[in-house]
């Protein structure tokens, strides 16, 4: 029944993109909107398959997807070992969680000149800045998930002599799962977002770089179509991400789960 429901919502959402790509197609036809402005989505499909089949582009990709990568690893390592931290230490927890729970109101971008000076002008503070962008998120649902396991269970656990490794792998894991495959998709979108924006004016080279470039050479058609393969990338790795949040959540108790 959840399977069918989940499926029917699937539909329900491609639906609603295909209807606004057919509207956006449509008054870009019709002439309502400049080219200069925007170009009709099958233009921008078509400059697509063409730019994928460049090496220079392919080249970029490679080096985007392999910063966004590193990024998410960095981040999800740092996240869960800062939210485990706060969940043990309440004077930590006290101290830290309230600049977590603001960090996005940090302007991240604006350290990038620190970033330069220290890592250099290379990938380094295009992959810290994703770091920056996503670790936030991965701690607090990492913390979320551990506060969240009844201390009746951690009691009843610990009554029956549950050695710590045990203990992590046959209690807090399942039981903290649903928050930290949350934590894990929000870090995945920050960190490719917080890469992207970088390579903006940070890289020379890149997915964002090659988007600066076509904005600042008017090149409205190579912009578009480099900005529907990043929202592409984007939906399929969360797609991805989803499909295995299900089957995992739906098999957690083979970790010794609840």
């Amino acid at each position: 029944m959840n399977r069918l429901t989940n499926l029917s919502y699937d539909v329900i959402r491609l639906l609603l993109v295909v209807a606004l790509v057919l509207f956006l197609e449509w008054i870009c036809r019709m002439g309502w909107v400049q080219p200069q402005v925007i170009v009709p989505p099958t233009v921008m499909l078509t400059t697509l398959w063409k730019l994928l089949h460049s090496d220079s582009m392919r080249a970029d990709m490679v080096i985007t997807f392999g910063a966004a990568f590193k990024a998410l690893v960095l981040a999800v390592f740092v996240g869960m070992i800062l939210g485990w931290l706060m969940h043990r230490s309440q004077r930590l927890r006290a101290v830290l969680y309230p600049l977590l729970a603001s960090w996005y109101s940090v302007p991240v971008f604006a350290l990038y000149p620190m970033l330069i000076a220290f890592m250099g002008l290379n990938q380094r503070p295009v992959i810290a800045i994703g770091v920056l962008m996503s670790f936030a998120a991965m701690a607090l649902k990492t913390l979320n998930g551990l506060q969240s396991i009844p201390v009746v269970l951690t009691k009843s656990a610990l009554a029956m002599g549950v050695e710590k490794f045990s203990f992590f792998w046959h209690v807090q894991l399942p039981a903290a799962l649903p928050s930290l495959m949350t934590g894990f998709k929000l870090a995945a979108t920050y960190a490719f977002i917080g890469v992207i924006m970088a390579e903006f004016i940070l890289s020379p080279n890149g997915l964002g770089h090659a988007i600066s470039y076509a904005y600042n050479d008017f090149d409205t058609r190579t912009m578009y179509a480099l900005m529907v393969l990043v929202m592409l990338a984007s939906v399929s790795v969360q797609w991805v991400l989803i499909q295995i949040e299900r089957r995992v959540l739906a098999h957690r108790a083979t970790l010794g789960g609840l």
